[in-house]
């Protein structure tokens, strides 16, 4: 199973829109697996990771979104309604 099956799928659709809106090809780059994915992720994001406290921060992160995931939801719908 492909945990990004969808996004994928929604991508490709884009591409060949575009394909042909402008009549180029589109090359979609996708990672070969997850754990590439979140090494790419890491890269682009932390100038360096402390490995050591990875179980720390990933805690405090799950904590902090649990404490306002409510407010988070709303938010994106209050978004999606905006945008209609």
């Amino acid at each position: 199973m492909d945990a990004y099956g969808e996004e994928n799928q929604r991508i490709e659709r884009i591409f060949a829109e575009l394909e042909s809106v402008t009549g180029r090809q589109v090359t979609a780059l996708t990672p070969t697996s997850e754990e590439e994915t979140v090494q790419i992720w890491c890269r682009r994001l932390f100038a360096s990771i402390d490995r050591s406290r990875v179980g720390e921060v990933v805690r405090a992160y799950q904590d902090l979104w649990s404490r306002h995931a409510e407010d988070l939801v709303l938010l994106e719908i209050t978004t999606a309604i905006k945008k209609r």
